[in-house]
């Protein structure tokens, strides 16, 4: 379909109203304080933002400026399932850049929109803890899951890869997954208690290797070509370190 077929079947969807002026189509959810904005853009492509939690003036004129940015800046992430433009700003004080998610990824429609998940093309604002802008189609569907990408409220929470082995024999598979804060920091406490072995990467990738016996107080930490012996507690720490603020913050700590 092309830009012209693409307005009109949004236009024939009730749960949809045309913004005039933007050249965009909004679909409000009220229940979730939450709007969300569809245009046309080429053949057989939709962008696609949301915006949750803001008056709707401010939800407009925010939506418009990604829409805009991604309009603008289309060559640097067409045919990319996931990818980043930055710098950007004018959007919540967390954000420093988009996250634009492709066609099979975004899969973002109206109610009724049935033709637009193959055809939409999806642009958020995220602070750069939050994405990569390298993960596989698999890794940015479970963030998406994990992170509330319209709510402009939000904590930024990091971005972490992770997998472990205990000694018992349980673990993860031996790729890296994506996982929550929380959930990697339970899996290091049952390091701490079984004994075992911890890999996590942070937003850039960085990777820390964490390693402990059975019955032992204390983990052997291997970061950025420098290994300490830590506490469990310290380990915590460095973790927030890594996750939140990155490798060369990590390292004036570790070293």
């Amino acid at each position: 379909m092309n830009v012209g077929e693409l307005s009109e079947r949004l236009s024939q969807l009730k749960s949809v109203d045309p913004l005039p002026g933007c050249r965009c189509f909004v679909e409000r959810v009220a229940m979730r304080n939450a709007i969300h904005f569809f245009r046309p853009f080429a053949d057989d492509i939709v962008h696609y933002t949301s915006v949750q939690n803001l008056p709707e003036d401010a939800a407009i004129a925010l939506a418009v400026d990604i829409l805009d940015t991604l309009a603008r800046r289309w060559t640097e992430v067409a045919g990319k399932e996931v990818a980043r433009l930055l710098p950007w700003s004018g959007g919540p004080a967390f954000a420093d850049q988009l996250i634009v998610l492709g066609i099979g990824v975004a899969r973002k429609g109206a109610c009724e929109g049935y033709f637009l998940p193959s055809r939409t093309v999806a642009a958020f604002p995220v602070n750069h803890i939050e994405f990569t802008g390298e993960e596989t189609a698999g890794e940015a569907t479970v963030r998406m899951h994990d992170c509330p990408l319209n709510d402009m409220t939000r904590t930024p929470s990091p971005i972490v890869f992770a997998r472990y082995r205990l000694t018992d024999g349980s673990g993860s598979a031996k790729h890296f997954g994506v996982g929550l804060p929380d959930t990697i920091l339970g899996i290091l406490s049952s390091v701490v208690r079984v004994g075992g072995r911890l890999e996590y990467e942070n937003y850039e990738r960085e990777r820390c290797l964490l390693t402990t016996d059975a019955g032992t107080s204390r983990l052997n930490m291997r970061v950025g070509g420098v290994e300490h012996t830590v506490t469990h507690d310290q380990a915590i720490g460095f973790f927030h370190t890594m996750t939140l603020k990155g490798i060369a913050a990590l390292m004036k700590e570790f070293g």
